[in-house]
């Protein structure tokens, strides 16, 4: 949806996602990306945030880190 140009449906489709596994990394990742792309940093750090505190993909986790260092001052 988001490559789509459709980015409030693709919110909502994360936001679904992550009621039914709230530990669903790749949601939180994507939710990051479309916050950071549609110019929300408060709102993308909190979702890399998530990534970081859940842990379980490292390779996410570690992406996540680096758009966290370009995000926060």
């Amino acid at each position: 949806l988001k490559a789509l140009g459709r980015r409030k449906e693709a919110e909502s489709a994360y936001r679904k996602a992550l009621e039914f596994d709230p530990k669903f990394s790749e949601a939180w990742f994507n939710l990051g990306n479309l916050y950071r792309d549609t110019r929300r940093p408060v709102a993308a750090i909190d979702a890399y945030e998530q990534v970081v505190g859940i842990g379980a993909d490292t390779g996410l986790a570690t992406a996540a880190l680096e758009q966290l260092k370009k995000l926060k001052p």
